[in-house]
């Protein structure tokens, strides 16, 4: 599981550079000088939106898979559980 999210997270960077090559090289925007800084501050925010999406993506499939997103009938629950919720 570990070896597969780290093949993800990879793929994710190797895309992201993919990206700024085409754009660094393809000569539609103008050259703009940029620190070093501000290079590290760029790559910085983007691996972290991608850590961020692929933490919320796996938040959303685990609590799908372990039942929490299921309708309730309120018809099955037992008179203890509505006692609880109701006071």
């Amino acid at each position: 599981m570990l070896k597969r999210g780290l093949i993800l997270v990879g793929t994710g960077f190797g895309f992201v550079l993919a990206a700024l090559a085409v754009i660094q090289f393809s000569g539609v925007i103008p050259p703009v000088e940029m620190s070093g800084h501000g290079w590290f501050a760029f790559l910085l925010g983007a691996g972290l939106c991608i850590i961020l999406s692929v933490g919320l993506f796996a938040l959303a499939f685990f609590s799908n898979r372990a039942g929490y997103d299921e309708i309730s009938d309120p018809s099955t629950q037992s008179d203890e559980q509505i006692d609880i919720r109701i006071g």
